[in-house]
Protein backbone atom coordinates (compact mmCIF):
# COMPACT_ATOMS: atom_id res chain seq x y z
CA UNK A 1 0.00 0.00 0.00
CA UNK A 2 1.57 3.32 -1.03
CA UNK A 3 3.00 5.58 1.98
CA UNK A 4 1.01 8.60 2.50
CA UNK A 5 1.37 11.39 5.83
CA UNK A 6 -2.50 10.96 6.42
CA UNK A 7 -1.89 8.84 10.09
CA UNK A 8 -2.42 12.33 12.47
CA UNK A 9 0.66 12.93 15.40
CA UNK A 10 -0.69 12.95 19.29
CA UNK A 11 -0.35 15.64 21.53
CA UNK A 12 1.42 14.33 24.74
CA UNK A 13 -2.07 15.12 26.08
CA UNK A 14 -3.85 13.07 24.46
CA UNK A 15 -1.58 10.28 24.97
CA UNK A 16 -1.73 10.52 28.61
CA UNK A 17 -5.79 10.20 28.15
CA UNK A 18 -5.42 6.74 25.78
CA UNK A 19 -2.96 5.65 28.86
CA UNK A 20 -5.31 6.47 31.79
CA UNK A 21 -8.30 5.14 30.22
CA UNK A 22 -6.20 1.54 29.38
CA UNK A 23 -5.00 2.09 33.18
CA UNK A 24 -8.94 1.77 34.04
CA UNK A 25 -9.89 -0.97 31.93
CA UNK A 26 -6.51 -3.03 33.48
CA UNK A 27 -7.59 -2.52 36.68
CA UNK A 28 -11.22 -3.18 36.33
CA UNK A 29 -10.54 -6.63 34.29
CA UNK A 30 -8.54 -7.46 37.86
CA UNK A 31 -11.94 -6.35 39.97
CA UNK A 32 -13.84 -8.07 38.03
CA UNK A 33 -12.29 -11.67 38.59
CA UNK A 34 -10.77 -12.35 35.03
CA UNK A 35 -8.35 -15.32 34.94
CA UNK A 36 -5.98 -13.61 32.09
CA UNK A 37 -2.43 -14.36 31.40
CA UNK A 38 -0.38 -10.97 31.29
CA UNK A 39 0.33 -12.03 27.62
CA UNK A 40 -3.59 -12.13 26.90
CA UNK A 41 -3.86 -9.01 28.46
CA UNK A 42 -1.45 -6.94 26.85
CA UNK A 43 -2.59 -8.42 23.50
CA UNK A 44 -6.24 -6.94 24.45
CA UNK A 45 -4.99 -3.66 25.82
CA UNK A 46 -2.88 -3.17 22.61
CA UNK A 47 -5.89 -3.90 21.20
CA UNK A 48 -8.39 -1.12 22.53
CA UNK A 49 -5.51 1.20 22.13
CA UNK A 50 -5.14 0.81 18.66
CA UNK A 51 -9.06 1.00 18.43
CA UNK A 52 -8.97 4.56 20.42
CA UNK A 53 -6.05 6.15 18.13
CA UNK A 54 -8.04 4.98 14.90
CA UNK A 55 -11.06 6.16 16.39
CA UNK A 56 -9.39 9.63 17.99
CA UNK A 57 -7.64 10.47 14.60
CA UNK A 58 -10.76 9.44 12.29
CA UNK A 59 -12.45 12.47 14.91
CA UNK A 60 -10.06 15.03 14.14
CA UNK A 61 -9.70 14.58 10.65
CA UNK A 62 -13.92 15.12 10.60
CA UNK A 63 -13.25 18.21 12.99
CA UNK A 64 -10.55 19.66 9.97
CA UNK A 65 -7.54 19.22 12.38
CA UNK A 66 -4.48 17.90 11.54
CA UNK A 67 -3.20 16.66 15.19
CA UNK A 68 -5.08 14.68 17.22
CA UNK A 69 -5.53 16.65 20.43
CA UNK A 70 -6.80 15.91 24.08
CA UNK A 71 -10.52 16.58 23.00
CA UNK A 72 -10.72 14.12 20.30
CA UNK A 73 -9.45 11.65 22.31
CA UNK A 74 -12.16 12.68 25.38
CA UNK A 75 -14.41 12.74 22.86
CA UNK A 76 -13.64 9.08 21.93
CA UNK A 77 -13.50 7.46 25.46
CA UNK A 78 -16.70 9.07 26.53
CA UNK A 79 -18.91 6.76 24.13
CA UNK A 80 -18.15 3.44 26.18
CA UNK A 81 -17.16 3.18 29.98
CA UNK A 82 -14.60 0.58 30.74
CA UNK A 83 -16.87 -1.74 32.07
CA UNK A 84 -19.25 -1.83 29.09
CA UNK A 85 -16.17 -2.50 27.19
CA UNK A 86 -14.80 -4.89 28.93
CA UNK A 87 -18.41 -6.51 29.00
CA UNK A 88 -18.72 -6.44 25.05
CA UNK A 89 -15.33 -7.88 24.42
CA UNK A 90 -14.50 -10.24 27.01
CA UNK A 91 -18.09 -10.83 28.13
CA UNK A 92 -17.92 -12.87 31.63
CA UNK A 93 -15.06 -14.46 33.42
CA UNK A 94 -16.36 -17.73 32.81
CA UNK A 95 -17.49 -17.15 29.12
CA UNK A 96 -14.10 -15.47 28.86
CA UNK A 97 -12.75 -19.28 29.53
CA UNK A 98 -14.75 -20.43 27.35
CA UNK A 99 -13.90 -18.56 24.39
CA UNK A 100 -10.43 -18.43 25.48
CA UNK A 101 -10.20 -21.94 25.15
CA UNK A 102 -11.67 -22.08 21.89
CA UNK A 103 -9.58 -19.44 20.21
CA UNK A 104 -6.89 -21.55 21.05
CA UNK A 105 -8.05 -24.80 19.45
CA UNK A 106 -8.57 -23.20 16.63
CA UNK A 107 -5.51 -21.22 15.87
CA UNK A 108 -3.95 -24.06 16.25
CA UNK A 109 -5.66 -25.96 13.77
CA UNK A 110 -4.94 -22.76 11.58
CA UNK A 111 -0.90 -23.18 12.53
CA UNK A 112 -0.93 -26.48 11.71
CA UNK A 113 -2.22 -26.20 8.50
CA UNK A 114 -0.05 -23.33 8.12
CA UNK A 115 3.06 -25.13 8.92
CA UNK A 116 2.09 -28.14 7.45
CA UNK A 117 1.68 -26.19 3.64
CA UNK A 118 4.48 -26.04 1.00
CA UNK A 119 5.82 -22.96 -0.52
CA UNK A 120 5.11 -19.86 0.18
CA UNK A 121 2.27 -19.67 3.43
CA UNK A 122 0.19 -17.00 3.03
CA UNK A 123 -2.66 -15.44 5.45
CA UNK A 124 -5.37 -13.07 4.59
CA UNK A 125 -6.96 -11.54 6.71
CA UNK A 126 -10.35 -10.43 4.95
CA UNK A 127 -12.12 -7.30 6.32
CA UNK A 128 -9.30 -6.89 8.51
CA UNK A 129 -9.97 -3.22 9.74
CA UNK A 130 -6.33 -1.86 11.07
CA UNK A 131 -4.92 -5.34 11.17
CA UNK A 132 -5.05 -6.19 14.75
CA UNK A 133 -5.44 -10.21 14.31
CA UNK A 134 -2.61 -10.31 12.40
CA UNK A 135 -0.40 -8.60 14.50
CA UNK A 136 -1.29 -10.43 17.20
CA UNK A 137 -0.69 -13.33 15.04
CA UNK A 138 3.38 -11.46 14.34
CA UNK A 139 3.79 -10.81 18.43
CA UNK A 140 3.15 -14.34 18.66
CA UNK A 141 5.58 -15.71 16.64
CA UNK A 142 3.65 -17.03 13.47
CA UNK A 143 6.28 -16.54 10.71
CA UNK A 144 4.24 -16.51 7.58
CA UNK A 145 3.01 -13.94 5.18
CA UNK A 146 0.46 -11.69 5.89
CA UNK A 147 -1.74 -9.68 3.71
CA UNK A 148 -5.01 -7.82 5.00
CA UNK A 149 -8.04 -6.26 2.82
CA UNK A 150 -10.69 -3.82 3.99
CA UNK A 151 -12.60 -1.09 2.96
CA UNK A 152 -11.70 1.80 5.31
CA UNK A 153 -8.63 3.15 4.12
CA UNK A 154 -8.52 4.91 7.30
CA UNK A 155 -7.72 2.05 9.06
CA UNK A 156 -5.40 0.71 6.07
CA UNK A 157 -2.91 3.92 6.99
CA UNK A 158 -3.15 3.43 10.42
CA UNK A 159 -2.74 -0.41 10.73
CA UNK A 160 0.61 0.13 8.04
CA UNK A 161 1.92 2.86 9.88
CA UNK A 162 1.75 0.09 13.14
CA UNK A 163 3.01 -2.82 11.69
CA UNK A 164 4.96 -2.01 7.88
CA UNK A 165 5.32 -5.66 7.63
CA UNK A 166 2.04 -6.51 6.78
CA UNK A 167 0.50 -5.69 3.45
CA UNK A 168 -2.22 -4.07 3.13
CA UNK A 169 -5.03 -3.56 -0.15
CA UNK A 170 -7.89 -1.54 -0.13
CA UNK A 171 -10.54 -4.10 -1.34
CA UNK A 172 -14.11 -5.21 -0.82
CA UNK A 173 -14.51 -8.79 -0.10
CA UNK A 174 -17.92 -8.85 -1.87
CA UNK A 175 -16.45 -7.67 -5.30
CA UNK A 176 -13.41 -9.01 -6.91
CA UNK A 177 -10.81 -9.64 -5.20
CA UNK A 178 -7.74 -8.43 -6.73
CA UNK A 179 -5.73 -11.91 -6.45
CA UNK A 180 -5.62 -14.51 -8.57
CA UNK A 181 -7.08 -18.04 -8.06
CA UNK A 182 -5.59 -20.29 -5.59
CA UNK A 183 -3.36 -17.27 -3.82
CA UNK A 184 -4.21 -18.27 -0.23
CA UNK A 185 -3.54 -20.94 2.44
CA UNK A 186 -5.58 -19.75 4.90
CA UNK A 187 -8.00 -16.56 5.03
CA UNK A 188 -9.81 -15.58 8.29
CA UNK A 189 -13.07 -13.87 8.24
CA UNK A 190 -14.03 -11.89 12.11
CA UNK A 191 -17.03 -10.66 12.32
CA UNK A 192 -17.99 -9.17 9.11
CA UNK A 193 -19.57 -11.32 7.20
CA UNK A 194 -23.05 -10.23 9.19
CA UNK A 195 -22.68 -6.82 7.78
CA UNK A 196 -22.38 -7.74 3.69
CA UNK A 197 -24.38 -5.92 1.73
CA UNK A 198 -24.41 -8.58 -0.86
CA UNK A 199 -25.01 -11.25 1.58
CA UNK A 200 -22.53 -13.79 2.80
CA UNK A 201 -22.40 -16.13 0.03
CA UNK A 202 -21.06 -13.61 -2.54
CA UNK A 203 -17.57 -12.90 -0.12
CA UNK A 204 -17.57 -16.88 0.72
CA UNK A 205 -17.50 -17.66 -3.17
CA UNK A 206 -14.41 -15.08 -3.73
CA UNK A 207 -13.11 -16.81 -0.84
CA UNK A 208 -12.80 -20.38 -2.46
CA UNK A 209 -11.66 -18.86 -5.39
CA UNK A 210 -8.47 -17.60 -4.42
CA UNK A 211 -7.75 -20.16 -1.65
CA UNK A 212 -5.51 -22.30 -2.67
CA UNK A 213 -6.59 -26.51 -2.72
CA UNK A 214 -7.19 -27.73 0.54
CA UNK A 215 -6.98 -24.19 1.88
CA UNK A 216 -8.42 -23.01 5.08
CA UNK A 217 -11.59 -20.84 6.08
CA UNK A 218 -11.58 -19.43 9.73
CA UNK A 219 -15.00 -17.06 10.75
CA UNK A 220 -16.07 -16.45 13.78
CA UNK A 221 -19.76 -14.91 13.18
CA UNK A 222 -23.51 -14.59 15.17
CA UNK A 223 -25.79 -16.81 13.79
CA UNK A 224 -29.27 -18.16 14.91
CA UNK A 225 -31.20 -21.12 15.06
CA UNK A 226 -34.26 -19.76 14.70
CA UNK A 227 -36.02 -19.39 11.20
CA UNK A 228 -38.30 -16.70 12.28
CA UNK A 229 -35.29 -14.36 13.89
CA UNK A 230 -33.40 -14.65 10.89
CA UNK A 231 -36.53 -13.59 8.62
CA UNK A 232 -37.40 -10.50 11.32
CA UNK A 233 -33.55 -9.66 11.51
CA UNK A 234 -33.22 -9.74 7.32
CA UNK A 235 -36.21 -7.47 7.24
CA UNK A 236 -34.36 -5.32 9.96
CA UNK A 237 -31.20 -5.38 8.02
CA UNK A 238 -32.79 -4.40 4.85
CA UNK A 239 -34.35 -1.07 6.47
CA UNK A 240 -31.37 -0.66 8.58
CA UNK A 241 -28.10 -1.76 6.48
CA UNK A 242 -25.59 -1.26 9.40
CA UNK A 243 -27.10 -3.11 12.03
CA UNK A 244 -25.85 -6.21 9.98
CA UNK A 245 -27.45 -9.74 9.14
CA UNK A 246 -28.14 -12.24 11.25
CA UNK A 247 -27.81 -15.44 9.35
CA UNK A 248 -29.81 -18.73 10.36
CA UNK A 249 -27.27 -21.41 11.28
CA UNK A 250 -27.91 -23.76 8.92
CA UNK A 251 -28.08 -20.64 6.13
CA UNK A 252 -24.33 -20.29 6.90
CA UNK A 253 -23.57 -23.66 6.91
CA UNK A 254 -25.33 -24.19 3.32
CA UNK A 255 -23.37 -21.51 1.94
CA UNK A 256 -19.88 -23.01 3.29
CA UNK A 257 -20.79 -26.25 1.22
CA UNK A 258 -21.93 -25.09 -1.85
CA UNK A 259 -18.55 -23.66 -1.88
CA UNK A 260 -17.00 -26.97 -1.14
CA UNK A 261 -16.17 -26.14 2.09
CA UNK A 262 -16.79 -29.76 3.53
CA UNK A 263 -14.82 -29.88 6.45
CA UNK A 264 -16.84 -27.74 9.02
CA UNK A 265 -15.32 -27.92 12.64
CA UNK A 266 -17.90 -25.67 14.44
CA UNK A 267 -18.03 -24.56 18.32
CA UNK A 268 -20.15 -22.35 20.08
CA UNK A 269 -18.70 -19.57 21.70
CA UNK A 270 -21.44 -17.35 23.66
CA UNK A 271 -24.94 -16.30 23.54
CA UNK A 272 -25.89 -12.91 22.30
CA UNK A 273 -29.36 -11.82 24.58
CA UNK A 274 -30.13 -8.59 22.09
CA UNK A 275 -30.13 -10.19 19.14
CA UNK A 276 -31.08 -14.18 20.30
CA UNK A 277 -28.36 -15.30 18.38
CA UNK A 278 -24.57 -16.98 19.18
CA UNK A 279 -21.09 -16.29 18.48
CA UNK A 280 -19.64 -18.97 16.64
CA UNK A 281 -16.09 -20.39 15.81
CA UNK A 282 -16.02 -21.87 12.13
CA UNK A 283 -12.90 -23.69 10.65
CA UNK A 284 -13.74 -25.15 7.63
CA UNK A 285 -11.50 -26.75 5.12
CA UNK A 286 -11.88 -26.12 1.40
CA UNK A 287 -12.00 -29.27 -1.02
CA UNK A 288 -11.36 -28.27 -4.94
CA UNK A 289 -11.27 -31.78 -6.53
Amino acid sequence: MREEKCVLPFTQEAELIIDDYLDMISKKINELGFKISEERKRDFLLAVKHSLKLSSIKYAKKKKSEVVREQHVKETVSRVSPSRLIKHALQTPQIFLHVEELRRKHFQIIREKLESSSGSRIVLDAGCEYGRQLMELLRHGWKFEFLGVDIDLEALRYGKSVEPSIDFIRADIEGSLPFKDNSFDVIICIGVLNFTKKGANEAVREFARVLKPNGLLFIIQSLTRSKLISIIAYLAWKIVPKIGRLYQKTQMEKILRQNKFTHLIIDKAFFLPLTLGDVYFYTAFQSKD
